[in-house]
């Protein structure tokens, strides 16, 4: 299904990162995700097994419940795999959490780098407007090796984050997997009539 909805770049996308988990992700595992442009996608593309095991915000979402919904969700089933798909600006507002990650041992986020707060930078360009407020980093942003002891890997491509979540899964604690993807398939899903 990630392939009929999704157009083929040559850069690692979204999507794919998606389609990574849906495949590791047992069936009694949980999504959680952020509120964004990722979302989205998310809506449109996972496979959910079960009720329940796909956790959202929705209506007047605000950035950062990913993680505290991860956390959540981890503590309430700790028996089974967690996973948090968040941006990186939803992560930035919660990076501080992965001090209790640690203590915890708690469980796999998944950061899809994009430098950008994309949804709002979509909205601004399908208004004609300039964008404005929506860069997090600059070019020269590299991934640290961790955040509050909780180790970083980086994956610019589909081999490396498959690899990089599997890895987290097998973990017996936190994993940041920091997925540097084209937003560009955004464009082709946000925000379009449904004609």
């Amino acid at each position: 299904m990630f392939t009929t909805l999704t157009v083929p770049r040559p850069n690692l996308t979204p999507s794919q990162v998606l389609g990574s988990i849906q495949e590791l992700l047992p069936e009694e595992g949980y999504l959680t995700c952020d509120v964004g442009a990722h979302t989205h996608l998310i809506g449109q593309l996972w496979r959910t097994p079960a009720p329940g095991h796909l956790i959202m915000s929705n209506g007047w979402s605000s950035m950062g419940f990913g993680i505290p919904a991860a956390l959540a969700a981890k503590l309430c089933k700790p028996q089974h795999p967690v996973v948090c798909v968040t941006g990186d600006g939803g992560f930035l507002m919660m990076a501080g959490e992965m001090a209790t990650a640690a203590r915890l041992r708690l469980p796999v986020v998944v950061v899809l780098v994009d430098r950008h707060i994309q949804l709002i930078t979509v909205k601004q360009e399908r208004q004609g407007a300039q964008r404005y407020g929506t860069l997090l980093y600059d070019s020269d942003y590299t991934s640290p090796p961790h955040y509050f002891g909780v180790p970083v890997v980086p994956a610019r491509t589909l081999d490396e984050a498959h690899a990089a979540i599997a890895r987290g899964l097998a973990s017996d604690g936190p994993l940041i997997v920091e997925a540097w993807v084209d937003p560009s398939e955004y464009d082709e899903v946000i925000l379009r009539p449904h004609k």
